[in-house]
Parts: C-alpha cells; sequence; structure tokens
C-alpha cells in the first residue's frame, strides 16, 4: 500500500488492475480507472486436458542416423 501511495504523489491519475482495489483508489482523490487483464486465445496457446493430448516421441541427445 505504501508504494501506491508514493506513486500517486507524482501521478495524474492511475489505472489499477484488481477490482478489489476500487475503495481505495476511489478515496484518494484522483481519477482512476478499472482495467482488467486480458488475455487473446491466439497469443497463448490453449490448454489441452493431459488424456486428450497427442501422443509424442521426445527425444534428447544425438540420434544416430541409419
Amino acid at each position: 500500500m505504501q508504494a501506491a501511495l508514493s506513486a500517486l504523489q507524482c501521478a495524474d491519475s492511475v489505472i489499477y488492475t484488481d477490482i478489489t482495489d476500487k475503495p481505495f483508489f476511489a478515496s484518494q482523490g484522483k481519477p482512476a480507472l478499472w482495467q482488467p487483464f486480458g488475455v487473446d486465445d491466439t497469443v497463448f496457446q490453449v490448454v489441452t486436458p493431459f488424456h486428450k493430448r497427442k501422443i509424442k516421441p521426445f527425444f534428447r541427445g544425438k540420434a544416430t542416423p541409419f
């Protein structure tokens, strides 16, 4: 909390990401905006349950060509 109070002294406004912080920032007398984190599923790989994954071989080291 002390870090937020120090930062507010040199800021004109604040953007916060945790909705539970709303009362704290509202009580500080500066403009505050809640901006939730977003996840773009085209950037992050969709997690596939273990039992639905394709079986893939795993090799470590060098393989001798044949």
